[in-house]
């Protein structure tokens, strides 16, 4: 989650950032530094960015070295999958024959 949040404020800081130079571009000046801040910015939220990631990498390869599941997303992804359902069958397995009618209550069975 906080990594999600992280990319999140990075690139909305990018894209305030690409519209203070295209406003600059057409003649109209930024505030007072607002670029810096803006710079200073984007580099904070790229910092956090790796020390998530790198933090996400030290768990995932603990939890490896104790045999525990490791097939999470990949780092930085920020998505996750449900998990199947209790009764699906294992991956790659075939599919169950489907169960034979009952036609014990049918008339002429």
């Amino acid at each position: 989650m906080d990594l999600m949040r992280e990319r999140r404020r990075k690139d909305n800081t990018a894209r305030e950032l690409g519209y203070v130079v295209y406003a600059q571009s057409k003649g109209t000046a930024p505030g007072e530094g607002r670029i810096d801040v803006l710079i200073g910015s984007i580099t904070e939220a790229e910092t956090e960015i790796a020390r998530l990631e790198a933090r996400i990498q030290e768990v995932r390869a603990r939890s490896a070295a104790r045999g525990g599941p490791t097939d999470g997303p990949p780092a930085g992804d920020g998505s996750a999958q449900a998990p199947p359902a209790a009764d699906a069958p294992p991956a790659g397995a075939p599919a169950p024959e489907p169960a034979a009618p009952d036609t014990a209550d049918q008339p002429g069975a």
